[in-house]
């Protein structure tokens, strides 16, 4: 009986110690502005035009992480001071309103909002698509999603669309204090440092340890 309390006690430490084996400036730092109403939250920003997001969009990177970690809010968002991602911006709150009234989380590879966000990575890095006016750009989405720029412009101006666009803009303070995308912020008051994670599971022990703060 005495082993086992001892063994307990150890593991015990152990997992604790894996937890806060994460260190300030080198998995994370402290975002400048903190983001009201993000406890228990991971966010990711990503742009349509950036190769790195692209690449955690084909991993599903927080379907993984939420399914080691399944007691935080996951959320994406996209950012809009990049070339067009206003009006992909646009687009793609229309496709969450839908994904949130057929109840489908957009870490789910059957949302509207991950089909559109592949959409536009693939017509970018795979066809090389490139627009040059904003109708031009929406075309595709609209298209997509069956409806007209009127519809879109409708919706927007909801108070549903008003809300989840209005979301989007927390993003920009994560981008501008990150430098890029994509960027993860955990909490709405710790920033991941990408550049220093190396893997998955690092990815995961880092949320996990930030989410326990």
């Amino acid at each position: 009986m005495k082993n086992l309390k001892l063994l307990t006690f150890l593991l015990s430490l152990f997992l604790l110690s894996k937890l806060s084996a994460i260190s300030m400036d080198v998995e994370y730092e402290n975002l400048n502005s903190h983001l009201k109403n993000e406890s228990n939250t991971v966010i990711e920003v990503f742009s349509f035009t950036c190769i790195h997001c692209y690449n955690h969009h084909k991993l599903n990177t927080l379907a993984k992480v939420k399914e080691k970690i399944p007691n935080l809010e996951y959320k994406i968002y996209p950012v809009t001071q990049f070339t067009f991602g206003d009006e992909f911006a646009q687009l793609y709150a229309y496709a969450q309103a839908k994904d949130e009234k057929m109840k489908i989380n957009f870490t789910d590879e059957k949302s509207l909002t991950h089909k559109l966000a592949s959409l536009y990575f693939t017509a970018y890095f795979e066809r090389n698509q490139r627009w040059n006016t904003s109708s031009e750009f929406l075309k595709l989405g609209l298209s997509f999603l069956k409806i007209d720029k009127k519809t879109l412009d409708n919706f927007l101006n909801s108070a549903e669309g008003k809300r989840i666009y209005s979301s989007y803009n927390e993003a920009s303070s994560i981008v501008k204090q990150y430098g890029g995308t994509p960027a993860f912020a955990v909490n709405g008051k710790y920033l991941i440092k990408m550049q220093n994670i190396k893997s998955l599971e690092h990815l995961i022990d880092t949320i996990k340890a930030l989410s326990s703060k």
